[in-house]
C-alpha cells in the first residue's frame, strides 16, 4: 500500500515536472557570484550571493541574491534579496521581497508593483498601482497612474509627486509632504481595533493550524518511514539550500500555470484537477517539512534520543510562532515554504530517476 501511494504521487507530480522540465532547460543558474548577459527564450531563475543580470528574458524572471543589480527586461519579474537595485524594463507586473530596494529612474514598470520590503525607493514613473508592505516607501518625484496601497509606517512624497488615484493606508501611517503632492484622495483605515482583533485571531488560528499541520505530518512520517529518514538525513548547506529554495520557487509558479493551461485547453483536464489538488496539499505541508528538517538538526545536536513526533511538534509550533512576527515572519515562512516545495521536487525527481 505504501509503495502504491508513493508511486501514484510520483507519477502525478512528475507528469507535470517532466513538462516543465522540457520548458525549463537552461532556466536555472546558481553560483556564489554571477554576472549574466544575453537573451533567454524562456523563464529564468538565478540565485547567488552577488548577482548582476542584464538578461532579456522571454518569460518570468526570478532572481534571488544577497546583493542584486538587475537590468534587462521581462514580462513578469520576482526579485528577492537583501539589497536590490532595479533598472530593468518590466512589461507587466513586478514583485519585490527584501530588506532594501531601489527602482532606478532608468527602470520601466508598465503595470503593478507588489513590494514586501523594509525600505523602498521608487524613482521610475509610470506604474499603474503600487501595493507596499514594509516600513518606509519613498515615491518622491514620480507619477503613479493608479493607486498606492501602503501598509507602512511612513510614505514620502513631495511637490513633484503625482498620484492619479488614491493612497490607502492606516491612520498611524505618516505621509510626509502630502500637502505639497498632487494626490487624488487619501484614505486612512482605523488600525487600533483591527490590530487587537487580528492579533487574537491570528493566535487562535495559529493554535488551530499547528494542531492540524502536526496531525497531517505525523501521519505522513508514520505511513512513510523512508520519507522521515530522508528528512532527517537532508544536509543543511547554504549553497544547496539556496538551490532548493530557487527550485521550490520555480515549481511553485510553474505547476499551477501548466495545470491551468491544460485544464483550460482540455488537455489532460482530469489529471490537471488532481495535480492542482495535490499541489495545494504540498503547499500546505511544505513549511512544516522545512521546519522539521531545520529544527530536527538543531535538536539532534543536544538530544539523540528525542522522539521524532516531539521534534515535529516543536518544529510546527516554531514555524507558526515565526509567522506571527510582522513582516519578517511572513518572509521567513515563505522561505520555509519554498525550501519544502524544493525538497519535495528533488525527492520526486530522484525517485523517478531511480
Amino acid at each position: 500500500m505504501k509503495k502504491i501511494i508513493v508511486k501514484v504521487m510520483c507519477t502525478l507530480i512528475c507528469s507535470f515536472l517532466v513538462i516543465s522540465g522540457v520548458q525549463a532547460k537552461g532556466v536555472f543558474k546558481f553560483d556564489k557570484d554571477l554576472n549574466e548577459k544575453g537573451t533567454v527564450d524562456s523563464s529564468r531563475v538565478i540565485a547567488g550571493n552577488n548577482v548582476t543580470s542584464e538578461e532579456d528574458v522571454d518569460g518570468i524572471s526570478i532572481i534571488a541574491a544577497n546583493n542584486a543589480n538587475i537590468k534587462g527586461s521581462a514580462p513578469y519579474a520576482l526579485y528577492v534579496g537583501n539589497v536590490i537595485t532595479i533598472e530593468s524594463k518590466i512589461e507587466k507586473d513586478l514583485v519585490v521581497l527584501g530588506n532594501s530596494a531601489n527602482i532606478s529612474s532608468d527602470a520601466e514598470i508598465n503595470r503593478d508593483i507588489y513590494a514586501f520590503v523594509s525600505n523602498m525607493k521608487i524613482n521610475a514613473s509610470g506604474a499603474r498601482n503600487i501595493r507596499f508592505v514594509g516600513d518606509t516607501l519613498d515615491i518622491r518625484g514620480i507619477t503613479i497612474n493608479g493607486n498606492v496601497y501602503a501598509n507602512a509606517n511612513e510614505v514620502l512624497v513631495d511637490k513633484n509627486t503625482t498620484i492619479e488615484g488614491k493612497i490607502t493606508c492606516f491612520d498611524y501611517t505618516v505621509i510626509e509632504g502630502k500637502n505639497e503632492a498632487t494626490i487624488g484622495k487619501i484614505v486612512e483605515k482605523e488600525s487600533s481595533n483591527i490590530e487587537k482583533i487580528s492579533l487574537w485571531q491570528r493566535i487562535l488560528n495559529a493554535i488551530k493550524s499547528s494542531i492540524s499541520l502536526f496531525v497531517v505530518l505525523a501521519i505522513l512520517i508514520s505511513v512513510l518511514p523512508k520519507f522521515k529518514t530522508k528528512l532527517e538525513k537532508e544536509p543543511l548547506k547554504v549553497e544547496e539550500s539556496l538551490k532548493t529554495i530557487a527550485k521550490g520557487l520555480f515549481v511553485l509558479i510553474a505547476i499551477p500555470i501548466i495545470a491551468l493551461f491544460t485544464l483550460c485547453t482540455g488537455i489532460l483536464a482530469p489529471l490537471s484537477l488532481i495535480v492542482i489538488s495535490l499541489y495545494a496539499i504540498i503547499c500546505y505541508i511544505s513549511s512544516g517539512i522545512a521546519a522539521y528538517i531545520v529544527i530536527n538538526k538543531l535538536i539532534s545536536k543536544y538530544s539523540k534520543n528525542m522522539s521524532p513526533y516531539i521534534s515535529l511538534l516543536i518544529s510546527v509550533v516554531v514555524i507558526k510562532l515565526i509567522d506571527l512576527i510582522p513582516y519578517v515572519g511572513s518572509f521567513i515562512t515563505i522561505l520555509f515554504l519554498l525550501y519544502g516545495v524544493g525538497f519535495i521536487y528533488q525527492l520526486v525527481k530522484s525517485r523517478v530517476k531511480a
